[in-house]
Parts: C-alpha cells; structure tokens; sequence
C-alpha cells in the first residue's frame, strides 16, 4: 500500500492524499491534526465524513483501503497572536508574535513597528486586525495601520523588521 499526499502548505490549506493498492488492505491510518490547528480538523473518505480532530490529536481511520480511495481535509490554519514575555520588553507598550498555522510572521519596514489599535491588548481582536494582501500568499496588512506589513519570517531578506511589535492601544 502506498500513500501519495498533494498539498500546497502553506500557501493553500488543503491536502488530498490518495491510496494506491493492488488489494485491498486493512489499516488504521492517523492523519496528525496539528497543535497550532485553530479549530476542528473534519476528515473525508472519498468525499464521505470519516472523522474529526482537535488540534494536537491524531484521528484514526481504521478500514480496508482500496486502490484510488481519496483522503482530504483542510488544515485549520489561521492569525494567532501570542503576548510576548522575554526580557526585551517597552515599557508602557505590549509586545506580540504574530503567526498564521505554524508560519512566525514579520512585521517589515523597521525593527521598532509600533502597532495602534482600539481596544486593548486582547489576543484574538489582535490577530482579527491582521488582513490579507490579495494576489500575497501570507502577506497581510494592519487595519489601520496600512505603512505595516506583515510577511512569512523566512522569506525576509534584506528588509528591517521585527517579529514582536509593541501595540499601543488607543482604548
């Protein structure tokens, strides 16, 4: 039995794995629903439900597989902010990553971006402020903050950046 996964992670967030198989052959497969997953993982069988994960379980499809069978779900990537704590920190100001599925993202254009938002430091509205740059795979601008831009850590060049900005909250 052979497995053949197509995916184009992480720029799209589908994956479609395919079995070949000169028999039919029992197994149990566990497809990985990944820790950084931000919701439920739902698993098709040849376009039938098979299961469902949380993020940083594994769901076991346990069948006979049959040459051509069709495995796809969608990886439930999205932003993700996370305070940052480590011991470079600005005073009056709090310091976040910013990061979508496992991609850390970069804030370019100086190593000192402060960010301005309404509302306070809460994580989630942080990650909401993030949108994405149509035609930029993993690309995303700042509402409200439009000279920001945030882009994949490693495809970071020669530009200045930084991965934890302040935010300085206007509420």
């Amino acid at each position: 039995m052979q497995l053949t996964v197509e995916t184009r992670f992480p720029m799209e967030a589908t994956v479609t794995a395919t079995i070949n198989a000169g028999a039919p052959t029992h197994a149990n497969l566990r497809i990985r629903v990944p820790s950084w997953a931000t919701g439920e993982m739902k698993i098709l069988v040849n376009g039938k439900f098979a299961g469902v994960g949380k993020a940083g379980t594994y769901v076991g499809l346990n069948r006979t597989w049959h040459d051509g069978d069709r495995i796809e779900f969608t990886l439930p990537a999205s932003i993700r902010a996370k305070r940052y704590t480590g011991a470079d920190q600005v005073d009056g100001r709090a310091r976040y990553s910013f990061e979508y599925g496992p991609i850390l993202l970069a804030a370019v254009g100086s190593s000192k971006t402060e960010l301005s938002l309404d509302g306070g430091y809460d994580s989630e509205r942080l990650a909401s402020q993030l949108e994405a740059v149509e035609g930029s795979p993993l690309h995303f601008e700042v509402r409200g903050n439009r000279d920001v831009k945030f882009m994949p850590y490693w495809q970071v060049s020669k530009e200045e950046f930084t991965c934890y900005p302040s935010i300085r909250s206007l509420a």
